[in-house]
C-alpha cells in the first residue's frame, strides 16, 4: 500500500492518491473542490471542478481572478488518457458562480464530459 503525507500534497494530488474521485456512469460524474490551496495556479487561487467519464478523469482549475473579472473565459483541463478538454464559461456563468450558484457545462471535444462547477467560498 502506498503511503503519502496529505499535508504536503496539493488537493488534486491528494484526491487522486486517496481514491476520492467519485465513480459514476460515463460522462456524468463531477466533484467540486474548494480552492483553499494558496496559489493553486500560476494565476493565483482557484477552485477545481472534476469530471469523470469514459473511464478517465479530468480536473479544471478556474481562477478566482477570472471569477472577479466576470468575462467569458476558457480553461484547459488536465490531460488524462492522452487528451484534455476545454471548459468555457460565459459572463452569465461567472455571475451565477459569484452569487453562490452552480453552473453545469458540457464539453463535446472527443467525447462528452459534464462539469458541475461551484466556487463555494473559495474566492471569498
Amino acid at each position: 500500500m502506498t503511503t503519502f503525507d496529505a499535508k504536503s500534497l496539493k488537493r488534486r494530488d491528494f484526491l487522486r492518491q486517496a481514491g476520492l474521485v467519485i465513480v459514476v456512469p460515463a460522462a456524468l460524474g463531477t466533484l467540486v473542490g474548494c480552492g483553499d490551496d494558496e496559489g493553486d495556479t500560476a494565476d493565483g487561487p482557484s477552485f477545481v471542478a472534476i469530471s469523470q467519464g469514459s473511464n478517465h478523469t479530468h480536473l479544471v482549475n478556474v481562477t478566482c481572478a477570472a471569477l472577479a473579472a466576470g468575462v467569458t473565459a476558457s480553461f484547459s483541463s488536465t490531460v488524462d488518457d492522452g487528451h484534455l478538454h476545454v471548459v468555457s464559461l460565459t459572463s452569465d456563468d461567472f455571475a451565477t458562480l459569484a452569487s453562490g450558484g452552480t453552473v453545469n457545462v458540457t464539453t463535446f471535444d472527443l467525447h462528452v464530459h459534464t462539469w458541475s462547477i461551484s466556487a463555494g467560498s473559495s474566492c471569498a
